[in-house]
């Protein structure tokens, strides 16, 4: 099993630059939830590291432009999480990555819909 994150965000220096500075300044209309809850300004908060390091699973990150272009038959509104093993199951969906406060509630969600899928 593996978790695929996939962020609402663009790839290319250009949009990381845009998305700090918009991340930065204007954080309540910032489009991606997943990037809010598990980035700070200058990296992975530490929480973050610590789960992702600890969880015992392969992880990986897309960004949403590439990921589309390599999954096209994939429809979810981004930001996702996905638990792929054969396929794809999505995990924790963009309405309910918004409604997580914090990010210790994320990694709350994540754990329980782990176990639940085992």
């Amino acid at each position: 099993m593996k978790l695929i994150f996939v962020y609402n965000a663009k790839s290319g220096i250009s949009h990381h630059l845009m998305d700090a500075l918009h991340k930065t300044f204007s954080p309540k209309t910032y489009a991606c939830d997943l990037c809010s809850l598990t980035y700070g300004n200058v990296g992975p908060k530490k929480e973050w590291k610590k789960f992702i390091d600890e969880i015992g699973m392969d992880t990986e990150f897309h960004y949403k432009d590439q990921f589309s272009l390599d999954n096209p038959g994939l429809k979810d509104n981004f930001p996702v999480i996905y638990l792929k093993e054969e396929g794809f199951q999505t995990l924790v969906t963009s309405d309910e990555m918004h409604q997580c406060k914090d990010l210790s509630q994320l990694i709350d969600v994540i754990k329980q819909r782990i176990n639940t899928s085992k």
